[in-house]
């Protein structure tokens, strides 16, 4: 979509909307406290998911596949392979800290812009002797991303990619509570519909006797390229799609997604409740006991973002702890 049809038919967005006061020391964002050596709850405030809520919006890539680390290693093995094809080092690999920046950069992105944070990535760092000789920057794009895209797959059909632990349990009892449940990803429908069938599909068949399509309708889901280049996940566009489609209003909706920019993305959206699973390494940090990293994560979140209304922010470390309201 352009700038003009998304503002035509919802206004003029943005990933940010009004200031949220709120009090730390007065607010929990868990709802319960840890056990210091278990990291399991202490109290019997487990996380509640209120009754006003009537419909979910769940994201893909780290909340319902573990593809993350997958998504990575496609992203590595594809550059170094055209960066040793193109240089005449069959043995080049990335450093760590290369690694981290590639992750950094490239994670939560459409494939276009993860290609494009790629080529960003490789000129900056002077790695691109021989590949813009041999094709332009416009044609590195699709070819990265084609590449990128035909090893993926190759590994979900392998079954090599795996479900998050836990999360066909979540979408059962997500599914019996409120009927077909919506998606909302980044990723392209080409890459999406593979993990869709070859990942969540084949569990949901094994375990349960269902189909991807009873479970996330194809007239649900919200992907990547639907969105745009320019409307990626912490913009809240996807998230309005996926409220349309369901015909719900935002406000009694709940996300379920595994990223802060996903989370700021559905509140900016308005959505009611969005519950954050600590799946990647960015959330995990803040569950360690004692080191009061969680309470520091909010207080230094800019004075806009909408993930300091703490009041619609649940954090779990385990799915099974999350309780629907009665």
């Amino acid at each position: 979509m352009t700038t003009q049809q998304v503002e035509d038919r919802y206004g003029a967005l943005g990933p940010q909307r009004q200031p949220f006061a709120i009090d730390l020391e007065q607010s929990s964002p868990v709802g319960w406290t840890l056990d210091q050596e278990t990291l399991t709850p202490m109290n019997r405030e487990l996380p509640q998911i209120p009754q006003f809520i009537k419909g979910a919006v769940f994201d893909l890539d780290g909340t319902l596949v573990n593809s993350e680390p997958y998504i990575l290693r496609t992203i590595l093995h594809t550059a170094e392979r055209i960066i040793g094809d193109q240089t005449g080092d069959p043995d080049f690999r990335f450093t760590g800290h290369q690694v981290e920046r590639i992750k950094d950069e490239c994670f939560g992105r459409n494939d276009d812009e993860m290609s494009r944070q790629m080529l960003r990535f490789i000129q900056e760092h002077d790695l691109n002797e021989g590949i813009l000789e041999v094709m332009t920057a416009e044609e590195f794009i699709p070819f990265f991303r084609q590449e990128r895209q035909d090893e993926f797959i190759s590994l979900c059909k392998r079954g090599e990619v795996k479900t998050v632990e836990g999360s066909i349990d979540l979408v059962m009892r997500a599914y019996e509570k409120y009927g077909p449940l919506a998606l909302n990803t980044a990723s392209p429908q080409v890459l999406a519909q593979v993990e869709l069938e070859e990942v969540v599909g084949r569990e949901l068949q094994e375990r349960h006797g269902l189909s991807v399509d009873d479970v996330f309708p194809s007239h649900l889901r919200t992907y990547g390229d639907e969105c745009g280049a320019h409307f990626g996940k912490p913009h809240p566009l996807g998230y309005i799609i996926a409220s349309d489609k369901l015909s719900i209003l935002p406000s009694r909706l709940i996300a379920f997604t595994d990223r802060p920019n996903d989370a700021q993305a559905s509140l900016s959206a308005g959505y009611g409740r969005v519950v954050i699973i600590p799946e990647n390494l960015d959330m995990t940090p803040f569950f360690v006991a004692g080191k009061h990293t969680l309470q520091s994560f909010f207080e230094n979140l800019p004075e806009h973002n909408p993930l300091r209304d703490l009041d619609r922010v649940i954090l779990t470390g385990n799915l099974s702890w999350l309780q629907f309201e009665k």
